[in-house]
């Protein structure tokens, strides 16, 4: 009797790995699509622009550089610059937050008191665009500090608004795709600036780019939620 007619070959696993990705990746767009409505794309939309402005990350990979091409400043005398810029920030995380609940408490609605601190922090931004061109090394310093505590405050309100739209039991997975479609863009962004930078030996491009990516997303925001007001929930 042949041995051979008892032995059975395995079936190859490459085809089942990649049908296991595939799963995978069905799985999470699935999930994604079930949150796109026009409330999510709403807060998603400012989460993608915002990563095309100077978010904190940019801030701390590009700001050492720009001192030190624009002014001459290395490790030892860029600290005082630094140190203003990353206090600002500070009083803007506390002020954005601040501004819109002052707001609240005077009576206006949530749409109105949101939009209008984002509005504000968004314009606060805007002269930045001038950094790149400063003559003088404190002007610019003030106007990187500003746009950086505006970021803040801006982010505070943003953060705040996904709990003012959806239900507690949707925040986490809305956060959550905000976060990841703003990091794949922080990403793309990230290596589109070096090739801008390569091109051009300019920061003035993306001063640009960051002074105005605030104003942008905040008219995406308005064009799809007009008027905030709480997701209703459905138990099917």
């Amino acid at each position: 009797m042949n041995p051979s007619a008892h032995t059975t070959t395995k079936p190859p696993l490459r085809g089942i790995r990649g049908f296991r990705w595939t799963v995978c990746g069905l799985v999470f767009a699935a999930t994604t699509i079930n949150y796109m409505d026009r409330q999510v794309l709403g807060i998603l939309a400012p989460t993608l622009d915002q990563a095309l402005g100077w978010n904190e990350l940019e801030y701390l990979y590009w700001l050492p550089k720009f001192l030190y091409q624009q002014y001459g400043l290395d490790l030892a005398t860029m600290g005082p610059p630094l140190v203003v810029i990353y206090t600002m920030t500070t009083v803007g995380s506390i002020g954005g937050g601040w501004l819109s609940g002052s707001l609240l408490k005077r009576g206006w609605s949530v749409n109105a008191s949101r939009k209008t601190a984002l509005l504000i922090c968004a314009l606060c931004v805007v002269p930045v665009v001038f950094a790149a061109k400063a003559s003088n090394l404190w002007v610019a310093t003030l106007l990187i500090g500003l746009a950086a505590s505006a970021h803040q405050g801006w982010a505070a309100n943003l953060f705040t608004l996904v709990s003012d739209l959806f239900p507690q039991q949707a925040v986490a997975s809305v956060v959550g795709l905000g976060g990841m479609f703003g990091s794949l863009a922080a990403v793309a962004f990230s290596q589109s600036a070096g090739s801008i930078l390569q091109k051009t030996g300019s920061y003035w491009v993306l001063f640009i780019m960051a002074g105005s990516a605030y104003l942008l997303a905040l008219a995406i925001m308005q064009l799809l939620i007009p008027n905030m007001k709480p997701a209703v929930v459905t138990h099917d």
